[in-house]
């Protein structure tokens, strides 16, 4: 087939991330940096921000390991992951070179639409310190627990982003456990709960329609309702809070402040990775009439002429 028209679609790719990363170091003028007694989580993140801008590497690592031994599997160690994600590494391996098919995405809705926002985004923006994280993982002790990432090689999105998880991840040291397997496998281990190793996950790649993500109505992976969230069951009390704001919204100026504060809360507790925003083409033959621009194919109203 010659395509002969095309138009674009809007989407949005994501790693779901199940689990944090804990590891604990065996060094006691680590243990001995940074003294903390139940500190709240947020001071204990940014005291480590603060270390590891100064290059004090011991004490940023006390810090961040002072995070998870009080605040295991918290959302502030799940940050800590995204400082060294790259999110145009991502789109590249999807779109390749061509600049006017992606963007970053410092949050969690559909750019241009009314409801796009950055607000808490910072954490996704601006250079990797890929050799400031490899560092606090030599320092922290990580003893090579395996990290179990499904990775669907049937489709070339999910493929892809897998690709540049897994390598991302051993440049940082870490041991991935590399699950190459097909849609339809994925879909039936991403819904399992059993610990990693026992057929659970930490994380898989996926994506969503533009469509989908441009307010809360519809978007799954935005919740953080527990067992009725999502893959991964996130259970953020503040995420639902701003959600049941938009809804009870009464004016657009309502709602684009309730999904500013939705958008930093989903990142601030890491709800997903996202991982950037791609335009994706769809063709069919010029003898072709009656296709509906759309999210998706819709095969009603269309006509083929001989």
């Amino acid at each position: 087939m010659s395509p002969r028209q095309k138009h674009v679609t809007r989407a949005v790719a994501l790693a779901i991330l199940a689990v944090g990363l804990g590891a604990c170091a065996n060094s006691r003028h680590n243990r001995e940096a940074v003294q903390y007694n139940d500190e709240p989580v947020e001071r204990l993140y940014n005291t480590g921000a603060v270390y590891m801008d100064r290059q004090r590497w011991p004490e940023a690592v006390a810090a961040f390991q002072e995070v998870e031994r009080q605040h295991p599997y918290s959302s502030w160690a799940r940050r800590a992951i995204l400082m060294a994600l790259n999110q145009e590494d991502y789109m590249r391996a999807l779109v390749g070179d061509d600049d006017s098919l992606w963007k970053p995405l410092p949050g969690f809705f559909t750019p241009g639409t009314p409801l796009y926002t950055e607000n808490g985004g910072e954490i996704l923006k601006g250079p990797r310190r890929l050799d400031v994280a490899k560092r606090l993982l030599a320092e922290s002790g990580y003893s090579g627990q395996p990290i179990t990432c499904l990775v669907a090689q049937d489709l070339q999105i999910t493929k892809a982003q897998g690709d540049v998880t897994a390598d991302l991840l051993k440049r940082l040291g870490i041991n991935v456990e590399f699950n190459a397997i097909d849609w339809g496998t994925n879909a039936a281990r991403r819904a399992q709960k059993a610990p990693p190793g026992q057929g659970g996950w930490h994380m898989f790649h996926t994506w969503h329609a533009g469509a989908v993500c441009v307010d809360p109505s519809s978007y799954t992976a935005i919740r953080a309702n527990g067992d009725k969230a999502w893959f991964g069951w996130p259970t953020i009390a503040k995420v639902e809070v701003e959600i049941d704001a938009w809804y009870e919204a009464k004016t657009l100026d309502e709602e684009k402040a309730a999904i500013s504060r939705l958008n930093k809360a989903a990142c601030e507790e890491v709800v997903y990775a996202p991982t950037g925003f791609f335009l994706q083409y769809q063709a069919w033959r010029r003898n072709v009439s009656g296709i509906v621009k759309g999210p998706l194919p819709f095969f009603w109203g269309i006509s083929k002429t001989v």
